[in-house]
């Protein structure tokens, strides 16, 4: 299972101020993706 976290924000010289953030949760196992891709699915 793989999670990322896309946070959007203003970014700077002074540095980067986040405005909003989600995270994104993949319920397919990255073995069962590359099975795919191997077979052609």
């Amino acid at each position: 299972m793989g999670q990322s976290v896309v946070t959007l924000g203003l970014s700077c010289e002074e540095g980067f101020v986040p405005l909003d953030s989600d995270l994104f949760i993949s319920q397919t196992k990255s073995g069962m993706v590359k099975a795919m891709i191997h077979l052609g699915l």
